[in-house]
């Protein structure tokens, strides 16, 4: 689901260079979706925004089980625990629906205004990284001798 779209926690955790953080670990602030997106059970979503330097949008978010849809931004996702079965939905591309298994390590990817369905099986965190979206936050430039692929 879309972080953008359910912003359940203001909160910024910092991570420092040299640092880390045990993202299976962190508290998250769950509060239930919104009813118009809610298909079947209970389902809510919170996330955490880290603040790991310039140039992307990075945080934890998670959703517990149960059923809703979606309109997605522009994102990779890692998972980090948990199972779910996502459906971008046709109209979308104009294509046939296509299905995303998630378990954890797997990454995934999603774009602007694609249409989902999210069916959380077992409570599913995920990494994301969003690309920024204000001009004064683009990446700074490669130091000289660095390759950037």
């Amino acid at each position: 689901m879309s972080v953008a779209e359910h912003p359940q926690s203001n909160h910024t955790t910092v991570l420092t260079p040299g640092g880390v953080l045990p993202l299976t670990e962190l508290a998250l602030q769950i509060a239930p979706l919104p009813a118009a997106e809610v298909r079947s059970g209970t389902p809510g979503a919170g996330s955490l925004a880290v603040d790991a330097g310039p140039g992307l949008d990075i945080g934890v978010w998670e959703m517990t089980a149960g059923t809703a849809v979606d309109v997605e931004v522009d994102e990779c996702f890692l998972v980090l625990t948990g199972r779910a079965t996502v459906t971008v939905l046709p109209d979308t591309d104009g294509g046939s629906p296509r299905v995303m298994e998630l378990a954890p390590g797997v990454l995934g990817r999603l774009s602007a205004g694609m249409r989902t369905e999210w069916v959380v099986h077992e409570n599913l965190r995920k990494l994301y990284l969003m690309p920024l979206t204000t001009a004064s936050a683009a990446p700074e430039a490669p130091a000289a001798g660095v390759t950037v692929r």
